[in-house]
Formats: C-alpha cells, structure tokens, sequence
C-alpha cells in the first residue's frame, strides 16, 4: 500500500520547527531550504524545513512519492502569549506528517515556495526516507520484562510474590536465571507478631521484633499517632479491620507520610487492615509512601482527609497491587513518582507487572472539600490506574485530572526562564527529578464528578493508553494533551520531539455522558509538538507498526490480590 494519495482522508499537515520568518527587504524568491526528516516511525514520517526570509513568499507545497498534496500548515505562535516572563518573539513553523504509510517502505517528500504573484517554483527542495521496520518483538531474557515463552524476567516476575506460589506468608521471590521458572528458597512460612495494643510505640516495637515474612497483628482500638512509622521490615502489617483499628495522626510536619514502606530487603510487604485519618495533620502530608519495593501490596484499608494523598509511589523502581480501598475526602487516590532519569532506562512495554496497579479502589467525596487531582505524578513514574469507582458529584466540588507530568528541566534558575540571561538547552545537576511520567494505562474505571479542571485526564509527556473509561459529569475535555516545552517552561524548547514528550499514545472507547470522547489539543504551542495519527491515535495499537502492538491489559485481577 501505497501512503498518502491527494484523496486520501486524514491528510496529516502538521507543524515543523522553521527558522524563517520572512522579512520586508525586496531579496528575490529563494528556494526551500533545509528540507530535514526529524522523526520516522514504522507507519509515519515526518518532515520539517526553513521558509524564504522574503515578504514575498506566501506557502510552502508540498508533494509525496511526486503526488501533490496542498499546502503545507504554517503556524505562528509567540511564547509570550503563555505570560509576562516568556521571550516576546513569534516562531513559524512549517513541516508535514506523510501517515498510514507501511513500514520499511522509502518515500520521497518535495517541497516548493509559491509566492504572492501566484507562481510556484518549478522544482523545490527534496528529501527521501524509509519508514521504520517493524520492531522485533522476540522475547529477551534478562531484560526486567516477562514476554512471551518466559515465566517471570528479573525483578518482573508477572505479579507474583511467595504468598501466591505456595504456602508462605513472604519472603523474597526470585527468576531464574533462565527466566523459565521462580526460585522459591528464600521463601518463608513466618511468625505471628502481635503488638499489644494499636499505640505506635507498640506496633514499633512489634515491628523491631519482626523478621523477614512474618504477620505484624495490630489489635482492634482506635490511637492518636504524633510521628511517622517507617516500616523497614519485608513483612506484612495486619489491623483488625478498617472499621476497627483506627490510627488518627496529628500535627505531621509538612510533605510527611503517616507511613513508610521502605523495607531494607526487597521482599513481599503488606498493609491490609487499617483505619487511616489525615485529618489530625491538615496540611500537606500523605498517607503510605511507598519506596524501595518490588513485591508488595496494599489493601483493604480506609483513607480519610489526606491533604496531599492517602498514598503514594516514591523514588525507586516500585511495583506491586494497590487495592480495595476505600479513599473518602482525600484530595487524590494516590500521587506517583519514579526514578528519575533512571525510571526511563527501564524497558517500556507496556501490559506487564512491572509497575504499580491501582485497581478495585473506591474514591469518594462529601462535597464539603476542595479537591486535587485524582492521580497526579511524573519523575520516571509509571503506573496502572484500573476498575476503580472515583465518586464525586457535587457541583461545588473542583476535582481535578488523572495527569502524567512531562519533563519539566531545566529546574535551576528557572526564574531565568523566558529573560535573556537564561541559556536555552542548559541541564542542571537537580534536574532529573523533574523527569516526565514514562508510561501510564488508565482503563475500565467509573468516574461520577460534578465539575472538572477543564480536562478529565491531563497527559503532558511520555507513552500509554486510556479505553473503556465512563465518566459522567459536566461537559469538559476528555483527554487533553499539552507539552511542557510550550506552556511554563517555554523558553528551553520549542523543538519536535519535546523532552519526555508525547508519543504512541493510544486513546480509544472512552465516553463522556454517555458520548464517545478522543484526544484534543488546544493552543497552538501544543499543536507543533502533539499530532493525532502521529503522537497520539484515537484507536487501539493494531496495526503491526505500532509501538504497543499486541497490547493485552495484564492478568486482572492481579496475582497479589489473591492472598488471604
């Protein structure tokens, strides 16, 4: 098959990154120059190019495979536009997206200058490229990623931990080398720990006499705690239920977490049982943090008023289940944080265990709080965010967006942004914690909001997938895509691709009220970096040249939910 013809639908007539921006001297007509692939893909190709500095050229048209196609888009957009602090100067932008094209097939792009007596060169600058071949997709042992023909792969081990491979309480599962089978020997059938009431002094206690694959039991009470608990044990932390041991935690200092898992040894950890309130600590604290930790899972708890969130992912490679919650007047269901620029040296792909799910949890609000973002992240994160109900109807409620945060460097001298004094390009040595999210899947989730910030799901950067979702509430923007590079941190930018940027999304069979609802993208800015049919599809990954090709959503329920 043959790409774009001058019938075909879709034409994709996109912005690129020219440098042009004409000017009022009388210099004769010029050719295109610069005419540059910047990005293939095994179905798409994309072009950009410079534009004549004279006053007299009017567009740039554009032919493939020697085909006319039209004129290509011209955009001009001026950062300063985004605020006071951005470089008052307007960037032009020509280039073009040749799609639906099959991969390893070579395609030849021509562009000429009309100017503004009609004319049209006779010939122009052109470029031929190959598109991509399909990715080879054999599985490869010792890559962090359990694929086809494999049992688990490194520290994915396909959502299992010991409790779900036989007998045990926990411990530490393990691949083989050969990724055929698990190595179960440090597995362990623990002890029974009961801390003899539910004061924190107590259950530390308990926890310092605890080894390795034991049952912490927390007895049913309900205690007032005034300092953070940091589990560093691989052990699992059981209440009496969520409606009877009860920890209320008062007057935590800023950016606290009520809890913290942080086990020295990775092995599998558990908090099931608990009554959480946040509401002793009304400032900006969370619930559990979770670091360090490859098998673990939270569950069946109750969360209530936690400012920042009643849970979140924090600085390492964290995988694991958390599920069966209830969160009620918390201003998240949970905040997630990755690596750094390490979280993006992992392999990407996606419908693995490798990551944190956050599944069969149920979010709701009373209508007498102001509310944040229901997922909210980025720093080398991933995360999975499926079946859960989010309830929320109220009209004077404000909840905001499931978001994936894009790269938001250079972080030092960001005052500098924008002004003449700041070095566009410049990185600095804190800058990877401002990392975009590397992946997200948002699926089959249930979400009743009586308002929203102008956007259900807010998707600045990486990769992912959002289907199946039902949302009602007022009409808004279901998926809204937007880049850093050309919204607050405009001056370090404006080049395709972004940092982090959008790319092989994949948005399909979401509704609103009822109503099918795709991608947008909004300011002109955001439109040069964020293109449907190139960086976001409003369809499955289908079609053999797709990143995510062969998408499966993993085993759900996840393997970890099934431990008693």
């Amino acid at each position: 098959m043959r790409g774009l013809s001058p019938a075909a639908a879709g034409l994709a007539l996109l912005l690129g990154a020219g440098t042009g921006c004409g000017n009022d001297g009388d210099g004769g007509p010029s050719e295109i120059t610069g005419l540059r692939l910047v990005k293939a893909s095994p179905t798409w190709l994309y072009w950009e190019w410079d534009v004549p500095s004279s006053s007299r050229f009017q567009a740039s048209v554009v032919y493939l495979d020697g085909e006319l196609v039209g004129d290509a888009e011209s955009l001009s957009w001026n950062p300063h536009e985004l605020g006071d602090d951005y470089p008052d100067r307007t960037l032009r932008y020509d280039g073009f997206t040749a799609t639906n094209l099959d991969p390893s097939t070579e395609h030849t792009l021509e562009v000429r200058a009309r100017w503004s007596d009609g004319t049209t060169d006779a010939a122009g600058a052109s470029d031929t490229a190959r598109t991509l071949p399909v990715p080879d997709r054999a599985p490869v042992c010792g890559n962090d990623v359990t694929e086809d023909g494999e049992v688990c792969d490194g520290l994915d081990l396909d959502g299992h931990a010991c409790p779900t491979r036989g007998s045990f309480t926990g411990g530490r599962l393990a691949c083989r080398d050969d990724c055929a089978d698990y190595e179960l020997g440090e597995c362990v059938t623990g002890a029974v720990v009961t801390a003899t009431s539910c004061e924190r002094a107590d259950v530390e206690a308990a926890l310092a006499a605890a080894a390795v694959g034991d049952v912490v039991e927390v007895p049913a009470g309900a205690c007032d705690w005034t300092a953070p608990l940091t589990i560093d044990r691989a052990v699992t932390l059981r209440g009496a239920g969520a409606e009877r041991t009860a920890i209320r935690f008062v007057g935590l200092a800023e950016q606290a977490s009520g809890l913290e898992l942080a086990p020295t040894v990775d092995a599998f950890c558990r908090i099931t049982g608990f009554g959480f309130d946040g509401s002793g600590s009304p400032g900006s604290v969370y619930g559990i943090t979770v670091r360090h930790a490859t098998q673990f899972r939270i569950d069946h708890n109750r969360f209530t008023s936690w400012e920042l969130s009643p849970l979140a992912t924090s600085a390492a490679w964290v995988h694991g289940v958390i599920d069966s919650n209830t969160m009620i007047d918390c201003s998240r269901l949970g905040r997630y944080f990755g690596e750094m620029d390490a979280g993006w040296q992992h392999p990407v792909v996606l419908g693995k265990a490798n990551q944190t799910y956050w599944e069969d949890n149920h979010y709701s609000c009373s209508g007498a709080v102001d509310l944040g973002a229901m997922m909210s992240g980025g720093q080398g994160g991933r995360f999975v965010l499926r079946h859960n109900t989010i309830s929320c109807p109220f009209d004077t409620v404000t909840l905001g967006e499931v978001d994936a945060h894009g790269n938001q460097a250079p972080v030092c001298g960001q005052q500098d942004l924008g002004l003449e004094t700041f070095v566009p390009g410049t990185r600095c040595a804190d800058d990877d914690q401002h990392r975009g999210a590397v992946s997200i899947e948002v699926y089959a989730n249930t979400i009743e909001i009586g308002n929203a910030l102008g956007r259900y799901f807010s998707i600045r950067g990486g990769t992912g997938v959002i289907f199946d979702n039902v949302v009602t509430g007022e009409p808004n923007t279901m998926v809204h895509f937007w880049e850093e590079e050309a919204y607050r941190f405009a001056a370090w930018g404006n080049s395709y691709p972004g940092w982090d940027g959008i790319h092989d999304y994949h948005v399909w069979n979401n509704t609103l009220n009822g109503e099918l609802r795709g991608g947008s993208v909004s300011a002109p800015g955001y439109a040069y970096f964020i293109r449907r049919d190139r960086d976001y599809f409003e369809r499955p990954p289908d079609r053999p040249g797709d990143r995510h090709y062969g998408y499966e959503p993993f085993t759900y329920p996840h393997p970890l939910t099934t431990i008693d």
